[in-house]
């Protein structure tokens, strides 16, 4: 039988989740903005871009009231699948 998060647990979860994903996101602009840094570092800040939107979306997941629902609005399509194989529906 699946655990399954208390609801106010998983919104906590989802809130910390989109905390980190703004706070890297704004990370990675400040960085952007630095011409030698974005130059030097592109592949490392389109990284810095991924987790960003990885964040974003698992904070979605979690606190979607229909998680399974969340996940095929999931846009990174490795993570959606990924997601996809963790259901048990």
């Amino acid at each position: 039988m699946p655990a399954t998060l208390p609801h106010d647990l998983a919104l906590s979860i989802a809130d910390t989740l989109t905390s980190l994903s703004v706070e890297i996101e704004a990370l990675g602009a400040t960085l952007c903005a630095d011409t030698d840094i974005a130059t030097r570092h592109l592949d490392e800040l389109q990284g810095v871009d991924r987790i960003a939107q990885t964040l974003g979306q698992l904070a979605d997941v979690v606190g979607a009231p229909s998680p399974g629902d969340a996940i095929e609005a999931v846009s990174i399509e490795g993570l959606r699948d990924q997601l996809r194989g963790c259901r048990d529906d």
